[in-house]
């Protein structure tokens, strides 16, 4: 495997570090429960469509919290 394969990219968010593809994968994750809901809503009626988003965007985050921890010991060693 190659050297930029193995090695892992690490993203600093809010005081914990988290995979590049971790939080690539929890983006999706809230993108799809958010527009999934938000699509019930009726066409005319916009509180609904604001309510029914913002309770997508809310599973979709504790999905992701479930799912994917936080790496909180990261050990970095200069070689």
């Amino acid at each position: 495997m190659r050297k930029y394969l193995k090695e892992k990219q690490f993203i600093e968010i809010w005081g914990d570090v988290v995979e590049s593809r971790h939080l690539l994968i929890s983006m999706i994750i809230t993108t799809i429960t958010t527009f999934s809901l938000f699509s019930f809503a009726p066409k005319g009626d916009r509180p609904l469509g604001l309510l029914l988003g913002l309770t997508g965007a809310v599973i979709g985050f504790l999905i992701s919290v479930f799912l994917i921890k936080p790496k909180r010991h990261l050990i970095v060693e200069d070689k």
